[in-house]
């Protein structure tokens, strides 16, 4: 493997995932009420939030006890298979999406929710597409054989 291979990754995804939501946020949000309803939409957005973050914890620690990064720009020095990445090869993103629905949620943003599968399409494609091919070239079967049984999201 060459010393300054690395995934192609286009475009950073935490700012993906940020442009949407702001943009989202930005175009207005639902109207709020004091009805048992926003009440509930609230504590669900709330439990999404903290189960994405929850996610993205055992994710950062599951590629920190493997000695590898959370960079998607640097250079992967392991194939890390267990912890979330046994039901998705994307806990990271999953996490961060989940989070994103949570913040939608809590801020009846409607508009957020509609540009969510616009980011999701972004960073599958200009992203996890990269990184895929980076790992494949990387761990070549072991990569392919982790593909074939784990989900890219879900």
């Amino acid at each position: 493997m060459d010393s300054d291979d690395r995934p192609a990754v286009a475009v950073p995804p935490p700012l993906v995932f940020a442009i949407a939501l702001g943009a989202g946020l930005a175009l207005g949000r639902t109207p709020h009420d004091a009805t048992p309803r926003s009440r509930i939409v609230r504590a669900l957005g709330t439990a999404s939030v903290v189960a994405g973050a929850a996610l993205g914890i055992a994710t950062l620690a599951t590629l920190r006890a493997a000695g590898t990064t959370a960079n998607p720009y640097g250079r992967a020095s392991a194939l890390v298979t267990g912890g979330p990445f046994v039901w998705t090869r994307n806990p990271a993103y999953v996490g961060v999406t989940s989070i994103f629905v949570g913040v939608a949620m809590r801020e009846g943003s409607l508009p957020a929710l509609v540009f969510l599968p616009i980011a999701l399409a972004l960073v599958d494609h200009y992203v996890v597409d990269a990184e895929e091919r980076y790992l494949a070239r990387t761990f070549g079967e072991a990569y392919d054989a982790y593909a074939k049984k784990t989900p890219r999201w879900f």
